[in-house]
């Protein structure tokens, strides 16, 4: 009976162990170079699909996610800032939820297909015509902030990501250029990452909002005068 316990106790051990080891490597941050390199097939083959520049699918996922580290990114497996319902219970956000992250890269592609706006896009422009594209995209409205488009090119033309445009999609994309980025030191990761502003969004807080835009709440706090999460009010437009 006492070996049963004793197995039994072995066995709850070895399973809290290997959740906890699950719960670190879901949690685990990407670098760029990572996220860029785990993300470009997917990229690629929606290129193939559809006739958007993998490199515009790349900048804006990296820009709009802080390359798959910001809050809604891990949470809600959203890497386009698109908004919609999701069914969260650890988070309260006005952005949409996916069951994956491959569902929330078909959904943007569709979402440009689907819009009068920028369906027009897929008729005028081809898969290497990357600037038109995301000025076409900023143009439709995609974001409130007037300097996104620049941002995103900035992604696009720093890391090299129209490599992924040039790819030879027939039959099958059989192997992609490795992106090896050059040294990035902090301050540029803030400089092309850093937001001109954030509007505030119901269920929001200070940490939720610094999650999302990769700075910290002190910031936040000290550039918009702000105290506590009191402070901040749905639709108010804050500095970051």
């Amino acid at each position: 009976m006492n070996s049963l316990k004793h197995l039994f106790r072995n066995l709850l051990l070895i399973t809290a162990l290997l959740f906890s080891l699950n719960h670190v490597q879901a949690q685990k941050k990407y670098t760029l170079d990572s996220y860029i390199n785990t993300h470009s097939e997917l990229a690629a083959e929606l290129m193939e699909e559809t006739g958007v520049p993998a490199s515009v699918i790349l900048g804006v996922a990296i820009h709009e996610s802080f390359f798959g580290n910001s809050r809604i990114a891990r949470h809600l497996h959203n890497h386009f800032g698109i908004k919609g319902k999701n069914n969260s219970k650890t988070i309260k956000s006005a952005f949409k939820g996916y069951g994956s992250v491959d569902d929330s890269y078909k959904d943007f592609v569709g979402l440009l297909q689907r819009r009068r706006a920028t369906k027009k896009l897929f008729k005028e422009l081809d898969h290497e015509s990357y600037k038109g594209w995301v000025l076409g995209i900023a143009r439709a409205g995609y974001s409130e902030t007037t300097d996104w488009s620049r941002k995103v090119l900035s992604l696009i033309e720093t890391y090299d990501l129209h490599a992924f445009d040039k790819i030879d999609p027939s039959p099958k994309i059989s192997k992609l250029p490795l992106i090896v980025l050059p040294e990035i030191r902090s301050e540029q990761v803030v400089r092309i990452f850093s937001f001109s502003g954030y509007t505030v969004q119901p269920g929001d807080t200070l940490e939720d909002i610094a999650e999302s835009v990769g700075v910290s709440i002190q910031r936040i706090k000290k550039i918009n005068n702000i105290i506590n999460d009191e402070d901040i009010i749905i639709g108010k437009r804050l500095f970051v």
